[in-house]
């Protein structure tokens, strides 16, 4: 196993990476229905994703834990326990032979809807300044 260090600087993750992303952590928290229901939204549609989710116990499980990740990713939290966290969502993601692209997809998902969100905040924001 790789040492949390190595592991930290292989992701260039940094100081100012944690303080940006549990700066945003309230705003995402606020918001993590609506980007989750755009994943599990696309999930259920796609022909290829929606066979992972057939099983009603599996498919609320899976939407369970997407939202605990989510909130993790602004928790602030980001120690060894974390990083060991996320290799084994990888772990389970190759064991049930999710598919790459699906993967990405997903993730494309979030950011965009994560991007909506702060470009939205921002603009409410410098509206109330003006």
């Amino acid at each position: 196993m790789r040492s949390f260090k190595d592991i930290k600087e292989r992701y260039h993750f940094t100081e100012d990476d944690k303080i940006k992303l549990q700066s945003l952590g309230l705003v995402m928290a606020n918001h993590a229905d609506e980007v989750l229901e755009s994943l599990n939204s696309w999930m259920i549609a796609d022909k290829e994703a929606s066979k992972l989710i057939v099983e009603e116990s599996k498919r609320d499980h899976i939407f369970r834990m997407q939202k605990e990740w989510f909130l993790g990713l602004f928790s602030g939290n980001y120690d060894s326990r974390y990083f060991e966290k996320l290799i084994k969502i990888g772990t389970v993601h190759l064991k049930a032979n999710v598919e790459a692209h699906l993967i990405h997809r997903a993730i494309n998902l979030i950011r965009n809807s994560c991007m909506n969100i702060i470009l939205n905040k921002l603009e409410i924001d410098s509206d109330q300044k003006s």
